[in-house]
């Protein structure tokens, strides 16, 4: 069993450097336009992740804490769930 743990982590560390060596390679022969394409292409892919995480988060969810807020009734100590390990 231990054999294997070895030979998957060579593996993955074998990967890893020949990953390494293909960035440290484009970025001292690809021209400057081709590095700045790519660095934009991952600036726009995580621009567009955030902007659908943010636009979710203020939408809110169908939560029950989130409807009672809703409903601008504040909510008292009896609405409120607290863990067991809090309660007396």
């Amino acid at each position: 069993m231990c054999l294997f743990v070895a030979e998957d982590s060579s593996v993955k560390r074998e990967e890893e450097e020949r990953r390494r060596h293909e960035i440290i390679k484009t970025f001292r022969t690809a021209p400057f336009e081709e590095i700045v394409a790519r660095s934009e292409a991952k600036s726009n892919h995580f621009h567009n992740k955030l902007n659908e995480i943010l636009s979710m988060v203020s939408k809110g969810s169908d939560s029950p804490g989130t409807l009672r807020r809703a409903a601008d009734k504040p909510a008292t100590v009896f609405d409120i769930q607290y863990p067991e390990l809090y309660v007396y």
